[in-house]
Parts: structure tokens; C-alpha cells; sequence
């Protein structure tokens, strides 16, 4: 049997990080989840077999774009595509500038998460 796919879910709110875990622990997925970028990080390195990183923009201690940059910049964790989760109007412009391959804005529809995450089973 073969374990399910994991998603770490970035987010400083907990109550959307709580929700966002447990959508996808509903649809047979495994979450690893960071309220901030350096703690992604650490755990990312600890286990990188991850599908994708949804990932919020504005976080205090390591916000998303500072993650994102050392990401890439770690070979062991570069590859993993980045979902951008913002509340933040400008989102297209700063989910290009950080080579997402896709971003869903807050708030948003359990099923358009979803969707986005589908292409990453």
C-alpha cells in the first residue's frame, strides 16, 4: 500500500492552516503545516517528499516570498511546486514573481483549493 500524498500547508493564521489540513486529510491526503517560512523550512528539509507547498505570502518571522527564495535555493527542496494562498489583491503579479504554478485567493472555495491541488496527486 502506498501512503498517501503529503502537502505542507504555510499559513500564519491557524485556524485557516487547522481547515486547510483537515480538507485535505478528508480527501485521503497527509499535511505536514508551518505557521511561518522558517519553520517550513525546517521541516521540509527533515522530509522533502512533499507534493506541493501552499503557501501564504504575508507571515511574520519568514514571510512567503523570503521562503520561497531559499527554497530554490536548497537542491533538495527546489522542485516542489509552490500554490500561493493570499488574501492580498496583488496576487497574480507576486505568484509570477515567485514562480508559482498556481495561486487560489482568500478567501476561497474548498473546492477551488482543490482543484489546484488535483494536478499534484
Amino acid at each position: 500500500m502506498s501512503l498517501p500524498p503529503t502537502f505542507m500547508i504555510v499559513e500564519d493564521d491557524a485556524d485557516i492552516r487547522e481547515a486547510v489540513c483537515e480538507l485535505l486529510h478528508a480527501q485521503g491526503f497527509a499535511t505536514l503545516s508551518a505557521e511561518n517560512g522558517q519553520d517550513a523550512l525546517v521541516l521540509l528539509r527533515k522530509q522533502p517528499d512533499v507534493r506541493a507547498i501552499v503557501l501564504d505570502v504575508t507571515m511574520p518571522v519568514m514571510n512567503g516570498a523570503t521562503f520561497r527564495g531559499e527554497q530554490l535555493a536548497d537542491p533538495s527542496i527546489a522542485a516542489i511546486p509552490l500554490i500561493l494562498l493570499t488574501g492580498r489583491e496583488d496576487s497574480a503579479p507576486i505568484a509570477r514573481a515567485l514562480g508559482a504554478a498556481a495561486c487560489v485567493q482568500k478567501p476561497f472555495a474548498p473546492n477551488d483549493l482543490l482543484r489546484v491541488l488535483a494536478d499534484y496527486r
